[in-house]
């Protein structure tokens, strides 16, 4: 009778266990759902000349975000995996005056 009181106790506290863990398994590192984003892109043209700027740095942000890049050798930038909302881009002029673009509006699948 002793073996069997004690088998049936090492099963209940066995399936508690596993119980437990379980319900602790639902809540542990469960990675957040991926805000909607989208992407901007673009080519960036002298004003003057019509010409593309190749290798300018280019700063997009937002409040509480921001991401830099620079154009490639044609002028062309490619900002991806940008989160949902409105912006603006900056980059430096000659004369290191900076010039900023926007409002830019970027949407879910954009």
């Amino acid at each position: 009778m002793k073996i069997r009181v004690h088998f049936l106790s090492i099963l209940a506290t066995w399936l508690l266990t596993m119980l437990t863990c379980s319900a602790l398994a639902d809540k542990v590192d469960k990675p957040a759902a991926d805000p909607p984003h989208g992407s901007i892109s673009g080519t960036l043209f002298r004003s003057d000349t019509g010409e593309p700027v190749g290798r300018q740095w280019l700063n997009l942000k937002r409040r509480g975000w921001s991401k830099s890049g620079s154009t490639d050798t044609y002028g062309r930038f490619d900002f991806r995996h940008v989160p949902a909302g409105v912006y603006e881009l900056s980059f430096y002029d000659s004369g290191y005056k900076v010039r900023t673009f926007g409002p830019i509006r970027v949407e879910e699948g954009q």
